[in-house]
C-alpha cells in the first residue's frame, strides 16, 4: 500500500470516529482533508465529493446489515 493510501485509510478512520461520536461530519471531515492528500484533485470539487460519498457509503453500510 502506498503512503497516500495509508494516509487516506487513516483519514477515513478518523472521519468514522467523528461520524460515530457526533452523528454527522464524515463528509465534512473528508472534504476538508482530502485536498491536502490529493492536490491534483483540489480544484475538482465534484471528484472530492464523489470520493467522500463513496467513503460515507462504505462507512455507513453496516446500518443496512446490522441485525439489531
Amino acid at each position: 500500500m502506498s503512503s497516500i493510501g495509508l494516509f487516506i485509510f487513516l483519514l477515513s478512520i478518523g472521519a468514522s470516529f467523528v461520524q460515530r461520536t457526533t452523528g454527522f461530519g464524515f463528509g465534512i471531515f473528508i472534504m476538508t482533508m482530502l485536498p491536502f492528500f490529493l492536490p491534483t484533485y483540489g480544484e475538482l470539487e465534484t471528484t472530492l465529493a464523489d470520493i467522500a460519498d463513496v467513503y460515507c457509503c462504505i462507512d455507513n453500510s453496516h446500518l443496512c446489515f446490522d441485525p439489531h
